[in-house]
C-alpha cells in the first residue's frame, strides 16, 4: 500500500502500460461513466467506448486526506486538495474507441476522492469513493 494509498490494478498484463492498451484495470471504484481505478498512487479514469469529447469537460478531484494537516497549507480551510484539470493539461489517451485519463495522486495518506466532470450546462456525472483508513 503506498503512502497510505490503495493498489487496485489486478496485474494480468505484463505492465501497466499493456493494462491501458487492453483497459483491462480490474474492478472499478465507481459506477459513473468513466470506471476509476487506483494504481500505484495514480488515478485512473477508463471508458471503453467513448469520444474525444467524453474527456473534454473539465475533471474535478477533490482530494480528502487522512489527515488534514497533510493537505498543502494554501487549501487547508476547504478541508480537501484540488486537483481538478482539464485534457489540455494532464494525460488523456483516445484510442481504439477507448479513453484512459491518468492523474498521479499525492503522497500523502487519503480518506477519499470526490471526482466529477461539469460542462457549462452542468453535471455530467459525479463519484465518491471512500478509501477508508
Amino acid at each position: 500500500m503506498p503512502n497510505g494509498n490503495v493498489t487496485l490494478l489486478v496485474r494480468s498484463h505484463k505492465t501497466r502500460e499493456d493494462a491501458i492498451a487492453a483497459c483491462d484495470f480490474g474492478e472499478s471504484l465507481s459506477d459513473a461513466p468513466f470506471d476509476i481505478y487506483i494504481d500505484e498512487n495514480v488515478l485512473i479514469y477508463s471508458k471503453r467506448h467513448c469520444a474525444e469529447e467524453d474527456t473534454h469537460a473539465r475533471f474535478f478531484l477533490h482530494i480528502i486526506a487522512t489527515d488534514a494537516s497533510d493537505i498543502p497549507s494554501d487549501r487547508q480551510e476547504y478541508g480537501f486538495d484540488n486537483l481538478d484539470f482539464n485534457h489540455l493539461t494532464k494525460d488523456v489517451d483516445v484510442f481504439g474507441g477507448s479513453c484512459v485519463v491518468l492523474r498521479a495522486l499525492p503522497d500523502y495518506p487519503i480518506a477519499s476522492i470526490h471526482t466529477r466532470q461539469f460542462t457549462d450546462s452542468g453535471a455530467i456525472w459525479h463519484s465518491d469513493i471512500n478509501l477508508g483508513e
